[in-house]
């Protein structure tokens, strides 16, 4: 669905979906000191096939809180996606759920009251072509990009961001694993990425249309672009995320946040960076790490064992093969550099796999290495932590960050499937049980006194 109305006046009608009702539903009910009313509002919400958990008990909580330690991803599975925590959160996992939010909606006729404003005053003879026959068309971009890219929210993704990059540089600087002589190259790393919330919607939709305005439907991801040299990361919050930001649960938005940044140091970045000078860097910086999320203590490579999957030499022949054909020269740089990057994900490509769609899922070919993304997955729990030791988290505070990552991380990349895939991105049952709730800081911050013994889970990961 695009964000152009179906028809004149929609914006105007009452509107109705599950999803829009339930969160209206559950503000009432957290605003709510009745008790009687409060029931009133859980059996909508259960009419609705939505569930909250409001007025719970300390032993309530805390029964939830022991469910969610023991298996993170399976408590939004179990639940179908169709939970709200205490403070009535929901991280939409497609677009067309992002899209049925209140938020959304407002953001949405905002726009188009914008538009058909302009449309009117402006161009009049315009009145007659669609919505998106009119993207091109500067001042109606900045009309949409000031109703969803609001200060309020802008300052929300601003100081998580902010407060990510700045716990980053203070873990560099106090590690006691990271080489001394490599830490001043990592925290640059770090600063030279930066969140792009510029408002310039035209150049933006045009560089980036997965993310913005000018597909359909516009990504709810937050998604990471690299410049291949070296000058720095841009991190953007796409429309379907950024209309939702005030009803994120804000720990797990640092922790996407921190997943995004560490894409700045990863692996496969600084292999890739440093390939022709120091081929191989991150076994230098990060052995520990990487032997213990591989599932492989010996190396830091896969072997008999692992968990995640590395690059197949079958996959990265053919993948050299597809992208070079008639080029015996380029094919050869390709295997040298694919050499030299052993955990960038290297492989056949699946035609029908769609890497800008958060919610698809490569299917066909051979595995590809996936310590990039575990990595990031890791490193972003990590600095979650380190950041709720600031300010320890209350018990509810604790159940709706699990939730979150819950939600957040099995609605993607294969939902819940609780046996690995050949995708970049492991299964969220892989993500969180066993990567995110690896990290001790992360495990002390959601006050869990232990990692799930679930399959392939049960380990401690020692991060940065």
């Amino acid at each position: 669905m695009s964000i152009t109305a179906h028809s004149e006046g929609e914006c105007d009608r009452p509107y109705h979906s599950p999803i829009y009702d339930a969160l209206i539903i559950c503000e009432k009910m957290k605003l709510s000191q009745s008790q009687a009313e409060i029931k009133k509002f859980q059996e909508k919400m259960s009419a609705a096939h939505f569930c909250a958990d409001n007025a719970l008990t300390n032993a309530e909580e805390k029964s939830i809180h022991d469910q969610l330690c023991s298996n993170p991803a399976e408590y939004a599975c179990k639940k179908d996606f169709t939970y709200l925590d205490q403070d009535c959160h929901f991280l939409p996992s497609t677009f067309a759920q992002a899209q049925e939010t209140p938020s959304f909606r407002a953001a949405k006729c905002l726009a188009e009251r914008k538009v058909k404003l302009y449309k009117m005053s402006a161009v009049p003879s315009l009145m007659n072509y669609s919505f998106m026959a009119l993207y091109h068309t500067h001042e109606l971009n900045q009309a949409i990009f000031d109703a969803f890219y609001t200060k309020e929210r802008i300052k929300i993704a601003t100081d998580a961001f902010n407060k990510v990059k700045s716990k980053y540089l203070e873990m560099i600087a106090q590690s006691k694993t990271i080489p001394e002589n490599q830490k001043s190259y990592l925290a640059k790393r770090i600063m030279v990425t930066h969140l792009d919330l510029s408002g310039d919607l035209t150049k933006l939709a045009s560089d980036h249309p997965d993310c913005y305005i000018k597909t359909d439907p516009p990504s709810t991801d937050i998604a990471m672009v690299s410049n291949d040299d070296g000058s720095g990361n841009t991190v953007h919050l796409c429309l379907g995320a950024v209309a939702n930001i005030e009803n994120t649960n804000i720990n797990d938005l640092y922790l996407t946040f921190g997943h995004e940044i560490s894409h700045s140091f990863d692996p496969c970045m600084i292999d890739r960076l440093n390939s022709e000078t120091h081929p191989h860097i991150s076994e230098t910086i990060f052995p520990g790490l990487m032997k213990c999320l591989l599932g492989n203590k010996n190396s830091t490579s896969c072997g008999t064992g692992t968990v995640l999957h590395c690059n197949t030499p079958a996959g990265i022949k053919t993948y050299c093969e597809e992208n070079n054909k008639g080029k015996p020269a380029d094919y050869e740089k390709c295997m040298d550099i694919a050499n030299k990057t052993p955990h960038c994900p290297w492989g056949k490509r699946d035609p029908e796999y769609n890497e800008n769609d958060i919610n698809d899922y490569k299917k066909n070919g051979p595995p590809v290495a996936q310590i990039q993304e575990s990595f990031a997955d890791y490193m972003g729990a990590e600095v979650t932590g380190k950041i709720l030791a600031d300010q320890p988290p209350t018990l509810r505070d604790q159940n709706n960050l699990l939730t979150a990552i819950s939600s957040d991380f099995s609605s993607i990349h294969g939902r819940c499937l609780n046996q690995n895939t050949i995708d970049p991105h492991p299964p969220g049952y892989i993500r969180v049980n066993r990567t995110i709730m690896s990290s001790p800081d992360f495990l002390a911050g959601a006050g869990c006194s232990h990692p799930p013994q679930t399959q392939f889970s049960g380990q401690k990961c020692e991060g940065i």
